[in-house]
């Protein structure tokens, strides 16, 4: 898949990800710190997401359509939201 053509939804190979979040556990913090470009990649959490971009672009894909972030700005991803992403820098 090719960064000049979106994927459409039948395109998507989505992996459910786990994570430790729990009673006793209730938040995970995790950062990803990406210095390369990142073509699209889809999963699926049962967690809620948040991101800010600090440099560069981020594109977020959903069901519903896809938006593009830049530096300052940010995301929220709901539960078993089906989503996915590439990283322009």
């Amino acid at each position: 898949m090719t960064a000049d053509r979106i994927p459409e939804l039948q395109d998507w190979n989505i992996e459910r990800l786990t994570i430790g979040c729990s009673e006793t556990n209730p938040v995970e913090v995790e950062s990803f710190l990406y210095t390369e470009a990142q073509q699209f990649e889809f999963d699926m959490q049962y967690s809620l997401e948040i991101g800010v971009v600090v440099d560069g672009q981020m594109d977020r894909y959903y069901r519903e359509g896809n938006n593009s972030y830049r530096a300052g700005e940010r995301w929220l991803c709901g539960v078993w939201e089906h989503k996915g992403w590439a990283v322009q820098v």
